[in-house]
This record gives structure tokens, sequence and C-alpha cells, in this order.
């Protein structure tokens, strides 16, 4: 009995030092990608406070600041060296941040992967049109500068914005410096790029003598109002207020100076449409279709589209290009889409084709409703024009007859006669 106790008192034994040795092989800033085959509890997110599951274990799930880690610190070296930056805020920076692997999560998971009539009713909703209109309304004299500079309409300019920022109104929770560091060391598939925009961060705070943790946005990275990548914003940040700075995560001015550069950078023609849903009157071979709004190869007149038995819902000149492409499929119904060539500039600001397709609807609604607002505004400034020069009516009031006075008798006359 006393050799079976002796036994199982040294097998514990074993097994305790054994499972010791795996939590120090999986634990740790050193930790090797190769201990990650080992199963990962749910951790909390020390950003957001949220607990999050990975779907996979091909990071270490690192829970300390940023700047604790060998890679962040050799980067922090490399770039303070060659950009000149100084390297007491880059660490202030890091200490800050942590890890955020939701970030990691949603971009696996974009918006635009919804089916588009579930995409569209949030992004075409009459809450987002009304909130557009007093957009416009309230920034109208910055959206009539960007307009008349740049030729890129102000509902299209307002569409972007209301679509990428609820026209300034979302509050973005992570820094700049969170999502991008996360994306730059933690999400291999694009790092290159993702490490590229965070230095691009870095300088940016540098040049406008900013604090980078002041910069807030997207899961992705992209800053403020406009939702720039930091790399935009140095290429096509404008200064719309005059004060000698871009500030796209404060200043409506600025962002909307910026949005109207960029849309015109990337090939805005003035007078061109956008988009239009169509319906076919026959099914179409795969080669009449395009790959992307910009794709020139397939592009084709308004009058050989009819031709080919696409319907339009409204008229639209017959020599107008654009191409014919799959926005989505509802059952076993393909739904189409014609994009012209104005489309392109849109879809460069995002590569989504129901993006392009979403502002391209959104900027034509709102279009729309200020045609009519300023058609009800001028007509009743004529209504109130007419009724200041017509002459006033008679009031149909007898006039008060006047009375002939009698003379004053004479008395000095009178006693003569007597």
């Amino acid at each position: 009995m006393k050799g079976h106790i002796t036994v199982s008192v040294l097998i514990f034994f074993c097994i305790s030092v054994f499972c010791a040795a795996c939590a120090a092989t999986v634990s740790g800033p050193s930790a090797k990608k190769t201990a990650a085959a080992i199963p990962v509890k749910a951790v909390e997110n020390k950003f957001d406070h949220k607990t999050i599951t990975p779907e996979d274990n091909t990071s270490t799930r690192r829970m300390e600041a940023m700047s604790k880690y060998q890679d962040v610190q050799d980067y922090i070296k490399e770039i303070s060296v060659k950009y000149k930056l100084d390297n007491s805020i880059l660490i202030k920076a890091f200490d800050s941040s942590y890890f955020d692997y939701r970030v990691v999560e949603l971009m696996d998971i974009p918006a635009e992967k919804k089916f588009w009539p579930e995409y569209s009713d949030k992004l075409l909703s009459k809450e987002r049109i009304d909130s557009g209109k007093k957009y416009m309304a309230d920034n109208k004299k910055a959206l009539d500068n960007a307009s008349a500079r740049w030729d890129v309409p102000s509902h299209v300019i307002t569409a972007i914005i209301g679509v990428e920022s609820a026209y300034g109104k979302t509050e973005f929770k992570r820094t700049a410096v969170t999502s991008l560091g996360t994306l730059a060391f933690e999400y291999p598939r694009r790092s290159t790029y993702f490490k590229g925009e965070l230095t691009k961060l870095f300088i940016l705070a540098d040049k406008e003598k900013a604090d980078p943790l002041s910069y807030r946005g997207s899961y992705a990275g992209a800053i403020g109002i406009a939702q720039f990548m930091p790399d935009n914003i140095m290429r096509y940040g404008k200064d719309g207020n005059g004060d000698g700075r871009v500030d796209i995560v404060a200043v409506h001015e600025d962002a909307i100076e910026s949005v109207a550069f960029y849309i015109k950078e990337h090939g805005w023609k003035k007078g061109k449409n956008t988009a239009a849903l169509v319906a076919l009157k026959q099914s179409l071979p795969d080669s009449a279709y395009a790959s992307s709004p910009c794709d020139t190869g397939n592009r084709m007149t308004v009058k050989t589209l009819k031709n080919k038995g696409v319907m339009f819902s409204k008229a639209y000149p017959d020599n107008d290009s654009g191409v014919l492409m799959k926005l989505d499929k509802d059952n076993d119904t393909f739904i189409s889409v014609v994009f012209f060539e104005n489309a392109c500039p849109i879809h460069r600001y995002n590569s989504s084709m129901k993006y392009t397709a979403a502002i391209s609807f959104l900027a034509e609604t709102l279009s729309a409703e200020d045609n009519k607002t300023a058609a009800k505004q001028t007509t009743q400034k004529a209504a109130a024009t007419s009724k200041k020069n017509t002459p006033a009516k008679s009031t149909g009031t007898k006039k008060t007859e006047t009375k002939k006075a009698t003379p004053a008798k004479n008395s000095t006359t009178d006693k003569k006669k007597k």
C-alpha cells in the first residue's frame, strides 16, 4: 500500500512539473510562433474590454503594451533613425497601446460582405438621407467652395462623408496606433502595407506637431471624418479653413476639401454619371460583364447596352459609357448595375463594388432632395415677391361725407338792419 502511495505521489509530481514547463513555453514576451499550436483560452482585450475568442492560433495573443516586445522595439529604433523621429514620442505611443485582436477578426468580415439589400438598407436609410440634407445645409459654404474649386458636386462629397463617418458623428474608439500597430505586427497577410501606414502616421504626427495617439479611426486604421489612411492624408489632405494645418479628425472644412480633392485627382469628370441599377431582358454571357467599375476594356455606350437587352429605369444619353457588373445575387437572379465613368473615382476611395454603388445612389438621392428644397424655396420667394408687387385692394369702407361750414353771422350788419 505504501509503495502504491509513493508511486502516485511521484506521478503527480512529474505531471505538475510537465504542466509548469508547458505553461512557461507558451507565455511571456519572447514566446515563439510555434508554441501557438497549443489552444489559447478567451482573453480580455485591454483596449475595449471585450472578451474575444480567436478562431485560429496563429498568434501568441500578446497582452502587454506593444512597447514590451522585441519586434516593436526594433521597429521604433529603425524609423526613429531613418525618418529622424523623436524616439521618446514613439515609445510613449506604444507604451499606451495594446494589441487588439478584434481588429484582426474584423479585417476578415467587412461590412461589404453583407447581401446588397441589407447593406443598402443601412447606407441608404431615411435617417442617413435626412442627416445628409442637414449636413449640406450646415456646411453649405465649405461644400460650395470645395465643389467650385474641384468640380466635384457637394452631394457626392456629402455622401462619402455620410457613409464613412455618419457625417462626422461616429465616435471612433480605437487610436490609429492601436489598429495599425496590431495589423502591422499581428496580421501577416498584409503586415508590410500596414507597417508602412503606421510609419506614415508617425511622420504625419511629427509634421503636424500632434500627439500620435490623438488620431482615432476605424479598425483598419482609417482616420477621422473622411476616413483617410495616413498616407492619403499626406498626399491628398487639404487645409479647408485656412489655419495652416490639415485636421480631418475634427475640422469639417478640411475633411470636405480633402474628399473633393481626392475624388478629382482620381479622375472625376464634371457632368458625368456614376451608377444605375438595371434589369436584363435576357441572360448575357460572362464576357459582357466587367471585373471592376474602372475596367475600361468592357466599357460600352448606353446605346450598345440597350441593344444587348439592358433596361434602364430612367433616360441616360446614348453616348454615355459604362460597364455592366453583377452587384449581387438574389436567389438565382443577379442584381445588375451599370457603372458610368464617375464611378471609378469613388471605387478608388474604397474598392468594394457595393460601396461604390451605395455612394452613387446616396449622392443621387441627396441631389434630388436638394433640388426639391431649392425648387420649394424658389416658389416661396416668387410668391412673396408677387404678393409684395400686387396693389392693395379697396377695403369697401364708406366714405364719411364732410358737411359744408355755415358762415358766421355778422352781428354789426344785423344791428343796422334792425
